[in-house]
């Protein structure tokens, strides 16, 4: 449970976290790859440096998280559609339970998450789409996770950075392959 933030200003970030069992470095529309890592290593290395038993001090998880969104009119548009054409992401009904006209093709809300087995950090990248809302407008909304638990975690503090690295390296690639041709456009805003 998060018992203390840090901000810039108020209702500003980023916004670094800290409580027993959890320790977060949180940024927004200003994330930038370069500041984003050296605020997580400097996190990390004050947390160890502050901490008054860091020799017994175990670390079970590791997680870089991003959270991307794109406005979707979900009334013209399915989830299903977008993520086919956008996205190159397959998922299908049988077009058969919607013939009795008594179910509306376009569902009203949606949620899918899937993990896999990878390597190198070691652990899980986790991918989940799911209908919702980025500034105020309806948008679908998928995170990229990578995480790390139990003995894959690596020794810390010392190899934090290469954990970080090559869990960015992972979702980068993902993200960008997944977003390719017009919605990578979107993103660059042209």
């Amino acid at each position: 449970m998060v018992q203390h933030r840090f901000r810039v200003a108020k209702e500003r970030w980023p916004l670094v976290q800290i409580g027993p069992g959890v320790l977060t470095v949180n940024e927004t529309d200003s994330y930038v790859w370069d500041d984003f890592r050296t605020r997580c290593e400097a996190a990390v290395e004050q947390f160890f440096d502050a901490h008054p038993a860091k020799e017994e001090l175990k670390i079970q998880d590791l997680t870089l998280r991003y959270i991307d969104a794109v406005s979707i009119d979900f009334n013209r548009e399915s989830v299903f559609d977008f993520l086919r054409e956008k996205m190159k992401t397959n998922l299908s009904l049988p077009t058969t339970l919607f013939e009795n006209e008594q179910v509306v093709e376009k569902p009203s809300a949606f949620n899918w998450q899937v993990s896999f087995n990878q390597s190198k950090p070691g652990g899980f990248i986790i991918l989940r789409f799911a209908m919702g809302e980025h500034k105020g407008q309806p948008a679908l909304v998928w995170e990229t996770q990578v995480q790390t638990s139990g003995d894959r975690v690596p020794g810390m503090p010392a190899s934090f950075s290469k954990w970080l690295d090559e869990a960015h390296d992972l979702t980068d690639e993902w993200f960008f392959k997944m977003i390719e041709g017009e919605l990578e456009r979107r993103f660059a805003g042209g």
